[in-house]
This record gives C-alpha cells, sequence and structure tokens, in this order.
C-alpha cells in the first residue's frame, strides 16, 4: 500500500513544475489551467491508491520520498524548457535536439560509469546487444524530444499533465490484454484525468 501511495505522491509533479517554472523562468498559469492541473492529479492519485489492494496506508517515509520524486521530476522539466528556451530563435527542431543530445550524453557518462564501477560486466553485455539496444535507445530518444518539444512549446506544468494520459493506455490495454477489471475508483479517476486534460488544452490559454 505505501508504494501505491509513494507512486501517487510522484504524481504532485505537475503542481510542483508550475510553482518551479514560476520561480525559475517566470511561467505564468491561468486559474482554470491551475484547477485541471489539480483534478487530473486527484485523478491520478485514485488510480495509484487503487493498486493498494485494499491496505490501508500508514504516513511513512514514502510520502516524502514520493514528493521528492515529483520535485526532482519537476526541476528537470523545468530545467529542460529553460535550456531549449535559451537557445533563441534557432528553431523549434534544432533547440529541441540539441538540448537533448547534452541530456543524453551527460546521461550515458553517468550511467556508464556507475556500470563500470558496480557492475562491469553489464557494459560488455550492454554493447554485445548494440542491435537490441539500439533499437530501444532510438524509440526513447524519440519519446524525450517529444517532451523536450512539448516544454518548449508550453509551461511543463501543463505538458506534465497532460501527458498523465499515459496512465489511462495503461489501465486500457491491462483491461484489453490481460482482461484486468477497472475498478470503480479507477473509473473515477480516470474521469478526473479526462476532465483535467481537457481542461488544460481547452482552458490553459
Amino acid at each position: 500500500a505505501n508504494f501505491a501511495a509513494a507512486t501517487a505522491f510522484t504524481k504532485t509533479e505537475p503542481v510542483q513544475a508550475a510553482l518551479v517554472g514560476i520561480i525559475l523562468l517566470g511561467d505564468t498559469l491561468t486559474l482554470p489551467a491551475l484547477l485541471a492541473i489539480i483534478a487530473s492529479i486527484l485523478g491520478i492519485i485514485l488510480i495509484s491508491l487503487s493498486k493498494a489492494d485494499g491496505h490501508k496506508w500508514t504516513p511513512d517515509g514514502s510520502l516524502w520520498i514520493g514528493l521528492l520524486s515529483g520535485a526532482c521530476f519537476a526541476v528537470s522539466s523545468v530545467s529542460l524548457r529553460g535550456a531549449s528556451l535559451s537557445l533563441g530563435e534557432v528553431g523549434l527542431l534544432l533547440s529541441t535536439t540539441t538540448t537533448l543530445a547534452f541530456v543524453t550524453i551527460i546521461q550515458s557518462v553517468m550511467l556508464l560509469g556507475w556500470l563500470g564501477l558496480r557492475e562491469p560486466g553489464q557494459v560488455a553485455k550492454l554493447f554485445g546487444a548494440w542491435r537490441q539496444a539500439g533499437w530501444v535507445g532510438l524509440i526513447g530518444f524519440l519519446g524525450s524530444m517529444a517532451w523536450v518539444m512539448a516544454f518548449t512549446l508550453k509551461d511543463a506544468a501543463s505538458v506534465k499533465a497532460v501527458g498523465q494520459v499515459e496512465i489511462l493506455f495503461t489501465l486500457i490495454a491491462s483491461h484489453v490484454v490481460f482482461r484486468e477489471r477497472i475498478t470503480a475508483r479507477e473509473l473515477a479517476g480516470i474521469l478526473l484525468v479526462a476532465s483535467g486534460v481537457i481542461g488544460i488544452v481547452l482552458l490553459g490559454g
């Protein structure tokens, strides 16, 4: 139950991103957009807590870990937006790919360094499976590029709130592929997320 709760608290990222964006970049957010973001977050929390299998959540470190995780993702999202915007009028595609290229290089160097120190055998296996890993990396890069492109066009809080529709696709896939039943709480969460996303799109300004 606490794992589900911690996961739910990470979903406060859009609100935290709104605060970080206002502080660091001077982003603005309309009241209707903020309310829509909060609605989508409440929906995600409902869905996440429904995975607790009826167990009662007790406050512990999972709350702070979840909030800290959301804060780190929020700072990351806003920083990506700031980095891309700092490149000026070079065009959306160039600013996006340049920003993401630097981020990917930094992440790759850090990960290879970590594996080299802790699990050196995994580095050789990684390069040995370059064909499979290459396709995964390419798809991941394209997904990340879409995120950064969206951050460049719109404040990170709204983008991340809309991006939470992924949980809806996950639920639908689990129902269609694995025949898992969607609970009443999950359905309520779906409706909240959907209404929040629609509100952001129509009222976000």
